[in-house]
C-alpha cells in the first residue's frame, strides 16, 4: 500500500509540474506573441514614415477622382450617405460605398490633408497585418513562426506600397479588413459549428463586398478553407454557402455592368495575346514577390512587332504559370501536411488574382503591385511554410534566408513609398521605368508609358511649369501615341504660345482620335480663328454645338459662329446664330451686340439701334457697340 501511495504521490507531482510547464510554456507563447506583434507594427511604420512627409499630396491619378474632387467625399450629408449606396452613383466605374463612406469620415474628421488619408491607409494596414498573423495561428497552430513571417512579410513587402500610400486605393486596405475578419470567423465556425461565427462571416463578407468588388472569391476560398481543414462535402456544407453565393453574384454583376467603358472590346487582343498577358501576370506575380525590383506603379502592355505580333518568350508564360501551380503539389504529394499547405496557399493566390490577370482587359496596364494585396497572403503563406521546414533542418540557412528577404523587402519598401509623394515623384518613377527612345531620326526605339509623360505633363501645367509639361507632350507628339486628352493639352500650350499651326496640327490629332469631344472643337476653331482660316473654324463652332456642348462652352459656340459669320460677311448667318444667344443667354451682351451688329449690315437700322442700346445697357463703355450704334443711328436719320 505504502508503494501505492508513492507512486500516487510521484504521479500526482509530475502532473503538478507538467500543468506549470504547459502554463510557462503559455507565457512564453503570449510574450513571443506580443514581441512579434510590437515588431510587425514597429518595422511597418518606420518603413511608411514617407506617407507623412510634409510634402505629401495628392496624386493626379484618381485621387481627384475619390477625394479632391468627390461630392460624395465633401461631407456626411444624409443625402450624400444616401448616394454612395446608390448603384447609380459609381466612381470611377465602382461600387464601393463604404471606401467612400470612410474616405469621407476620414474628410470629416481630418480636412483635406493627404497625410491624414494616407495615414488611415496605414492604420489598416496594420490592422491588416495583424489579421493576417491571428490567420495564420489559425491556419497553422503548431508552426509560430510561419504566422509571423507571413504577417511580416505582408507588412513591409514593396508590392504592397501601392495599396498603402495610394489614396485612391482606401478600397484595397478596407475590403481587405473586413475580408481577414470574415475567413476568421469562418474558419472558427469550421471548428465550433457556432451559427454566430457564420453570421459574422457573412457580415465581413457584405461589407468586403460594399468596400470592394474584389472580395467576391471568398466563397471559392471557403470550400478551400474546408479542404484544408478536412471538413467533409456535405449537404449542410453547401447550402451554408448559399447566402454567399448569391451576394457574391450580386456584387459581381453590379461591377461587370459598371466597367463596361472600361473592358476593353474581345477584338482588341487575340486569343493567343490575352492567354499571353495572363501568363506573364501570374508569374511576374510570383517573382516580384521574392525579388521585388523594377517596380512601377504603371506597367504598360508591352509593345508588339508592326504585324501585331507579341515577342515569342511571352507565350511561354502560360505554360510556365501552369508549372507554378503544379510542379509544387506534385513535389510535396506524398508529404500530406506539405499538401495541403501548397494546395490550400497556391490556391488562395489564384483565386484572387484571377479576376485581375488580364484575361479580360481592364485598363492599360498588363499588371499591378496593388492586385497582390490579398493573393500574396497565399503565396507567402507556401513560402513562411517553406522557411519553418527548412528551419528545423538548417536552422543557419533558414535565418540567414528570412534575414535577407525581410531586409530586402524593408528597403525596397521604402523606396517605394517616396514614390508616391506627389504626381511628380510618382510620374517620374514611372518614366525612368519605361522611357521613350528615339533613333536620331526620330524612329521610336523603345515604347515608353505615354500615360506617366501625359499625366507629368498635366501636373505640370498645373503647377505653372508650361516648359515641362510641353517637353513631356511633345515626346508623346514625337513618338505618335495614343492619348486624345494630351494632345489637347498640347494644343492648348502651342495655343497660348502664339504657335496656331501647331495648335491646330495637335488638335486634329485628338478629334482624329475622339471625335465626339466638343472642347476639342471649340479650341481647334478658336485656333483656326487666330491662324486666319475662318471657313475651317466655323464648322468646328458649328460641330461643337450640334454635339450638344453645355454652358460656357455653348455659349463661346454660338458667339464663335456669329462672330464669325460677320467676319465672312454673312450677315444673315450671323442674325440667325445671334437669336438663340438672345433667347438662352438674356443677361449677356453678346447676344444684342451681335444681332445689332448684323441688322446694321442688313441694312435693318430701326432694330439694330433697339438691340444695340440694349448692348450698351449691359457694357456701356464698349466702344465697338457705340460705334456700330453711331452708325445705325445715323442709318435711321437718312432720308
Amino acid at each position: 500500500m505504502a508503494r501505492t501511495r508513492e507512486n500516487g504521490a510521484v504521479q500526482r507531482q509530475a502532473q503538478a509540474d507538467r500543468q506549470e510547464a504547459g502554463t510557462e510554456g503559455l507565457i512564453m507563447t503570449s510574450r513571443f506573441w506580443m514581441l512579434s506583434v510590437l515588431v510587425i507594427i514597429l518595422t511597418t511604420v518606420i518603413v511608411y514614415m514617407p506617407v507623412f512627409d510634409v510634402g505629401k499630396e495628392y496624386t493626379n491619378w484618381d485621387d481627384e477622382i475619390y477625394v479632391v474632387d468627390q461630392p460624395l467625399a465633401q461631407s456626411l450629408e444624409s443625402k450624400n450617405i444616401t448616394a454612395m449606396f446608390d448603384t447609380d452613383n459609381a466612381v470611377a466605374a465602382n461600387y464601393h460605398p463604404l471606401t467612400m463612406l470612410s474616405l469621407a469620415v476620414t474628410r470629416e474628421v481630418f480636412g483635406t490633408s493627404a497625410r491624414a488619408q494616407a495615414g488611415v491607409n496605414l492604420l489598416l494596414h496594420l490592422a491588416n497585418a495583424f489579421l493576417v498573423l491571428v490567420f495564420m495561428r489559425q491556419l497553422s497552430p503548431d508552426k509560430s513562426m510561419v504566422g509571423v513571417l507571413v504577417a511580416l512579410w505582408f507588412a513591409i513587402h514593396p508590392m504592397h506600397v501601392e495599396s498603402v500610400a495610394w489614396i485612391s486605393e482606401r478600397k484595397d486596405v478596407l475590403y481587405t479588413l473586413f475580408l481577414l475578419i470574415a475567413l476568421l470567423a469562418y474558419g472558427r465556425y469550421i471548428r465550433t459549428q457556432h451559427i454566430g461565427m457564420l453570421m459574422l462571416a457573412f457580415g465581413g463578407f457584405v461589407a468586403s463586398c460594399l468596400s470592394k468588388a474584389m472580395a467576391v472569391p471568398m466563397v471559392v476560398a471557403m470550400v478551400l478553407m474546408d479542404y484544408y481543414h478536412n471538413r467533409p462535402v456535405e449537404l449542410r456544407t453547401v447550402v451554408e454557402k448559399l447566402p454567399f453565393l448569391l451576394v457574391a453574384l450580386w456584387i459581381g454583376l453590379t461591377a461587370i455592368a459598371l466597367q463596361k467603358g472600361a473592358i476593353s472590346s474581345y477584338e482588341t487582343l487575340t486569343l493567343a495575346q490575352r492567354f499571353a498577358y495572363a501568363g506573364y501576370g501570374f508569374v511576374m506575380y510570383w517573382v516580384k514577390m521574392i525579388l521585388p525590383i523594377g517596380l512601377s506603379a504603371y506597367y504598360p502592355y508591352p509593345a508588339t512587332a508592326h504585324t501585331g505580333a507579341l515577342s515569342a518568350w511571352y507565350y511561354l508564360m502560360p505554360v510556365l504559370a501552369l508549372a507554378f501551380m503544379i510542379v509544387p503539389v506534385v513535389l510535396v504529394q506524398r508529404q500530406p501536411e506539405a499538401r495541403r499547405v501548397v494546395i490550400f496557399g497556391m490556391g488562395f493566390f489564384v483565386l484572387f488574382v484571377a479576376l485581375v490577370l488580364q484575361f479580360v482587359s481592364v485598363g492599360h496596364v498588363v499588371m499591378a503591385d496593388r492586385y497582390t494585396y490579398v493573393p500574396y497572403i497565399g503565396s507567402l503563406f507556401i513560402l513562411a511554410w517553406g522557411v519553418q521546414w527548412l528551419l528545423e533542418r538548417q536552422r543557419t540557412l533558414a535565418l540567414t534566408l528570412c534575414g535577407a528577404l525581410s531586409v530586402l523587402f524593408a528597403v525596397q519598401t521604402a523606396r517605394q513609398v517616396r514614390v508616391w509623394k506627389n504626381s511628380e515623384t510618382l510620374w517620374s518613377s514611372v518614366i525612368a521605368q519605361y522611357p521613350y527612345e528615339f533613333t536620331p531620326s526620330g524612329s521610336v526605339i523603345h515604347h515608353g508609358a505615354t500615360a506617366a509623360y501625359g499625366a507629368r505633363a498635366m501636373h505640370a501645367y498645373r503647377k505653372g511649369r508650361t516648359g515641362q509639361a510641353l517637353a513631356d507632350l511633345q515626346v508623346i507628339e514625337r513618338a505618335g501615341a495614343k492619348g486624345w486628352k494630351f494632345y489637347q493639352l498640347l494644343g492648348v500650350i502651342y495655343g497660348e504660345r502664339g504657335d496656331y499651326a501647331k495648335a491646330v496640327r495637335a488638335l486634329s490629332t485628338a478629334i482624329a482620335e475622339q471625335p465626339g469631344e466638343v472642347s476639342l472643337h471649340y479650341n481647334r476653331a478658336v485656333a483656326l480663328i487666330r491662324s486666319s482660316r475662318p471657313e475651317r473654324a466655323l464648322d468646328d463652332y458649328r460641330r461643337a454645338v450640334e454635339l450638344g456642348a453645355e454652358g460656357s462652352q455653348r455659349y463661346e459656340s454660338i458667339v464663335g459662329l456669329a462672330r464669325t459669320s460677320l467676319m465672312l460677311n454673312r450677315f444673315q448667318d450671323a442674325l440667325t446664330w445671334s437669336e438663340p444667344l438672345v433667347r438662352e443667354f438674356p443677361q449677356a451682351f453678346d447676344g444684342y451686340f451681335l444681332r445689332g451688329t448684323a441688322l446694321v449690315n442688313l441694312a435693318r437700322p430701326i432694330e439694330a439701334v433697339e438691340n444695340l442700346q440694349r448692348a450698351l445697357k449691359i457694357r456701356p463703355s464698349d466702344a465697338d457697340a457705340q460705334f456700330n450704334l453711331s452708325i445705325a443711328l445715323q442709318n435711321t436719320a437718312a432720308p
